[in-house]
């Protein structure tokens, strides 16, 4: 088990590892040097928001969010299905 930034991390593999870091230096170093907000900037102004829409949409179809769609169902201030109250 490899422990990073406090988190332990089980089978984290080195190629897994490498991408993960280059991506993560890539990512820093385009907030560095001005090019994540001129990008970011520059779509939010054109109005498509295309990156935006297309991250948003990305993320929201991840299992986890899949999962707690269902599981926030359940809750009683949803008003639908009422299986726990809180």
């Amino acid at each position: 088990m490899a422990r990073l930034s406090g988190l332990h991390i089980m089978n984290l593999s080195g190629s897994f590892y490498r991408c993960w870091q280059q991506r993560s230096k890539k990512l820093l170093s385009d907030i560095q040097d001005g090019t994540f907000a001129k990008d970011f900037l520059l779509e939010m102004s054109s109005g498509a928001q295309v990156h935006f829409k297309a991250m948003r949409k990305l993320a929201s179809e991840h299992p986890a969010e899949v999962t707690g769609a269902e599981i926030r169902k359940l809750y009683s201030w949803n008003n639908e299905g009422k299986l726990l109250n809180n």
